[in-house]
C-alpha cells in the first residue's frame, strides 16, 4: 500500500500556518469597529500589495505598476467622492 499523502514538516507548518492567517482574518474582519467598505478597501490593498511581493520574489518579475495605480485612484475617489457628499450634508444643500 503506498501512502497518498506524505506528512513531511515543512507542508504541516504551511498548513496550520495558512489556518492561523485565515483565522486571524476572520476575526479581525468580524471585530473590526469600521464600516464594511473600509474593511473590504483595505483587503484589497493589503492583497494587491502581497500579490506583488509574491510575483516579484518567487517568479522573479515586476509587480504590475498600472494595477496598483487603479487601486490607489480608485481608493482615492471613493475617499473625494465620500468627503464631498459629508461637506454637501454639512452645508444643507437640497441637491440629494
Amino acid at each position: 500500500m503506498t501512502k497518498l499523502l506524505a506528512v513531511t514538516p515543512v507542508p504541516l507548518f504551511l498548513l496550520v500556518a495558512g489556518t492561523a492567517v485565515l483565522l486571524a482574518y476572520g476575526t479581525i474582519l468580524n471585530l473590526a469597529p469600521l464600516e464594511f467598505g473600509r474593511v473590504v478597501g483595505l483587503y484589497v490593498a493589503i492583497l494587491f500589495v502581497v500579490w506583488q511581493a509574491i510575483t516579484y520574489f518567487a517568479f522573479g518579475t515586476l509587480p504590475i505598476v498600472c494595477g496598483g495605480a487603479l487601486i490607489v485612484a480608485g481608493g482615492a475617489f471613493d475617499d473625494l467622492l465620500e468627503a464631498a457628499i459629508a461637506y454637501d450634508r454639512l452645508r444643507g444643500s437640497a441637491c440629494r
